[in-house]
């Protein structure tokens, strides 16, 4: 049942994830692609404070978030040209280059797989029956 449980927190965490880049469509303070959300920056919250946790279901939704935003910036890597809305926007600034919006969006999904994966720390597979982290055995 707690994988059942672990799963669910993932996927809900991959929705979230990949549904919190467009956030900027809603909002309206921001233009869309804003550097903002189309960036590492929710990834790296959860990543901080999933690292801090001996939560695993919060693991879960934090290595699910980043995942979902990994997957929405590598979509965006591909738009129908590098033009208008397809560019990184930065507030009070405006549009960056293509350049920067490849590089910024590339790196970016990257660093969110990275954090993604790295926020397991072992512990989601390494789960005790009080969901709780435990340390690594040593080999």
């Amino acid at each position: 049942m707690k994988y059942v449980l672990g799963l669910m927190a993932f996927f809900i965490g991959c929705a979230a994830g990949v549904w919190f880049p467009d956030i900027d469509q809603r909002i309206g303070l921001l233009e869309h692609r804003s550097i903002l959300t189309h960036g590492p920056l929710l990834p790296i919250v959860l990543f901080a404070v999933a690292s801090e946790s001996e939560s695993i279901p919060l693991r879960w939704v934090a290595m699910g978030a980043c995942i979902g935003v990994a997957v929405h910036l590598a979509f965006d890597l591909f738009p129908a040209g590098w033009t208008g809305y397809a560019l990184v926007s930065v507030l009070a600034w405006g549009w960056m280059s293509a350049t920067f919006s490849m590089v910024w969006i590339g790196v970016s999904a990257a660093a969110c797989m990275y954090m993604g994966a790295r926020v397991s720390g072992g512990g989601v597979v390494r789960v005790g029956s009080d969901w709780s982290v435990r340390e690594r055995e040593s080999a």
